[in-house]
């Protein structure tokens, strides 16, 4: 295939937009039938696909030097100048005036909402190099993935209490909620996909994860005593199967093409990392009381902000270190 897959793009695209209008959305995850939807598939699938676009052979032969200076400028100064503004807009070192490294060394370890998820990229990224290093194949790469993923949602949902008795609350709540290793589950099917050439056809990939996803919707709308474990079972299922049909339409570009949101893919650094922004802004300035006001200027605030970010990248030189 000649050229640049569009449907690579369009794919992170869609995946972005609905972040966005998870974040957007108001109310917890739990009482609002669209974000619990939104939430089942946006990260798993987005986490996949970011193990799919690594580039084993690149990184394979990188020193752990190298490793980190890859995702120096690219990845890590934008989300350290995030960090810093958001930080700073919600008064996030109030609480350590004195010295401000402690501010910091605390903000780093708890990340503002989203800003997590570019920790968590890095250190699946750092676990797939160490086994590359070790040069694992592509089938012992999957069962470690697999491994880790079923300890740490075990971990997560039954024994939380336990890890933080052993490993304190600051580096328990870390490794939990910005590291995230049980989605080096999803991270690690996407890299060995990209080599997949199992024969079963796409649609039964596609029927499968698709009725496990539509149970688990279900299951929530009339039945919302589901347990931890169960829910985990069923996104997880779900995803893996949807991510075999789904990377393999994209890689044969067969997925629906639209510019706007191949455009948001290409550029999904930045629109990832600032667009929260517009949403405090509005939150604070117009308040969510009336929330079909809200929702009018919020939806105004994104289309200005995805326009701004649209003329920093055509004509300012150097809105790369912003946003990435």
């Amino acid at each position: 295939m000649e050229g640049r897959n569009r449907n690579i793009d369009g794919l992170k695209g869609f995946l972005i937009v609905m972040v966005i209008v998870g974040h957007v959305l108001q109310g917890k995850v739990l009482d609002n039938f669209g974000r619990y939807v939104i939430y089942s598939f946006h990260m798993p699938l987005f986490v996949g696909l970011s193990g799919y676009l690594l580039n084993i052979d690149s990184i394979r032969s990188l020193s752990i030097g190298q490793f980190f200076g890859k995702y120096g400028s690219r990845v890590l100064l934008p989300w350290a100048v995030a960090m810093l503004v958001y930080a700073m807009y919600l008064g996030a070192f109030a609480s350590h005036p004195s010295p401000l490294w402690k501010g910091w060394m605390n903000y780093l370890l708890n990340p503002y909402y989203h800003l997590w998820f570019v920790v968590g990229y890095i250190f699946w990224s750092f676990i797939s190099w160490i086994l590359l290093r070790f040069d694992f194949d592509r089938q012992v790469f999957l069962i470690v993935a697999i491994l880790m993923g079923l300890i740490f949602y075990y971990l997560k949902n039954n024994l939380e209490g336990q890890l933080i008795l052993a490993l304190g609350g600051d580096l328990a709540g870390f490794i939990r909620n910005i590291l995230r290793p049980q989605l080096f589950f999803f991270f690690g099917l996407g890299v060995y996909l990209r080599g997949e050439r199992s024969a079963t056809p796409s649609w039964v990939f596609a029927l499968g994860g698709g009725t496990v996803m539509i149970l688990y919707w279900v299951l929530f709308y009339f039945h919302r005593g589901l347990d931890y474990n169960t829910e985990d079972f069923l996104v997880v299922m779900a995803n893996a199967f949807l991510m075999v049909p789904l990377f393999r339409w994209m890689n044969q570009e067969k997925l629906p093409k639209l510019a706007v949101i191949e455009w948001v893919g290409k550029n999904s650094m930045g629109i990832y990392l600032w667009h929260v922004l517009p949403l405090l802004l509005v939150q604070d300035w117009v308040g969510t009381k009336y929330l079909s006001r809200f929702y009018g200027y919020i939806s105004v605030a994104e289309l200005l902000f995805l326009g701004l970010v649209y003329l920093l990248l055509r004509y300012v030189r150097g809105s790369r270190w912003v946003l990435g």
